[in-house]
């Protein structure tokens, strides 16, 4: 349940960030931040051209395994329901 707590954390902050971005500077600032957080801490990722469409593909996983996560996670709690 941790792990799906989290994640779903992750999401509210990157989606608050993403339409604050858009709201005060539009796609252009969209895209810096995401720049920013793809890169941060990771001096190889500064020296390498950096992608969008592969920025985009690593968020897509992840709502995928929050996707999965949020279903096993349900399905427990059901089957708990039904035992109890």
């Amino acid at each position: 349940m941790f792990p799906f707590a989290l994640l779903c954390g992750y999401w509210l902050i990157f989606l608050g960030y993403t339409l604050f971005n858009f709201v005060e500077g539009g796609p252009r600032a969209v895209a810096g931040w995401y720049w920013h957080i793809s890169t941060e801490g990771c001096w190889e990722c500064i020296t390498k051209p950096w992608s969008l469409q592969t920025f985009l593909l690593k968020q897509l996983l992840l709502a995928v395994i929050t996707a999965l996560l949020w279903f096993f996670v349900r399905r427990k709690v059901i089957m708990q329901e039904k035992l109890a």
